[in-house]
């Protein structure tokens, strides 16, 4: 197995993160001309707005146009999209910047616009497509770097779209196991992901 396919779905999820994400993600993030003369996209009023106030945003993704305001004020409620990103592989469409500047408008993190989820959605897909799957054979070497990678991870208890991987089923036997009791941090982090667990269980088992 190559050494890509040895990764668990929240470490290769990280590593497109970093990758993707990070300011100067031009090769994983690159702005491709749109077929032929560009794709016409109508906006409204708070639309255009957004386009206007969120320019730099849209452009750092990728995206360029064109375009004119048909009442004569200077926002415009027709542009032409000429160029979509493509994110590690995957285009998106020009329709997407509507909703890229919709986020943007929405949320912000330290004062900056959201990453655009729909860029969250391809890099959730892509990691779930790259990471290792359940009956993979793996090697001694292979399973030990596996957890190593999980040690560092943020979230190794979850998918790349948030759903738990991981049951502590042993938390209470574990600590009494132990000659000490279990680190505070520790206790945190598996009595909340065991709380996220009994609620996707529960919520499956109502459906």
């Amino acid at each position: 197995m190559n050494e890509r396919v040895t990764q668990t779905v929240g470490v290769e999820l990280e590593r497109l993160q970093r990758q993707a994400l990070a300011e100067d993600s031009q090769e994983a993030v690159a702005s491709v001309q749109v077929h032929g003369s560009g794709a016409c996209l109508a906006l409204a009023k708070e639309e255009a707005r957004w386009l206007h106030k969120y320019k730099a945003h849209a452009e750092r993704w990728g995206f360029r146009w064109r375009g004119r305001a048909l009442d004569g004020s200077s926002l415009p409620d027709e542009i032409v999209v000429t160029h979509v990103p493509n994110i590690l592989g995957t285009m998106l469409a020009p329709r997407d910047l509507k909703a890229v500047l919709a986020a943007a408008d929405a949320s912000r993190v330290d004062g900056k616009p959201a990453y655009p989820p729909v860029v969250l959605h391809i890099l959730a897909f892509k990691a779930c497509r790259g990471a290792i799957k359940f009956g993979d054979p793996l090697s001694q070497v292979q399973m030990q770097k596996l957890i190593r990678e999980l040690g560092s991870c943020k979230f190794p208890f979850q998918c790349a779209h948030g759903r738990p991987t991981v049951f502590p089923l042993v938390m209470g036997l574990l600590s009494s196991r132990s000659n000490t009791s279990m680190p505070p941090p520790l206790q945190g982090v598996l009595s909340e992901h065991s709380n996220l667990c009994t609620k996707v269980t529960a919520k499956r088992r109502g459906k």
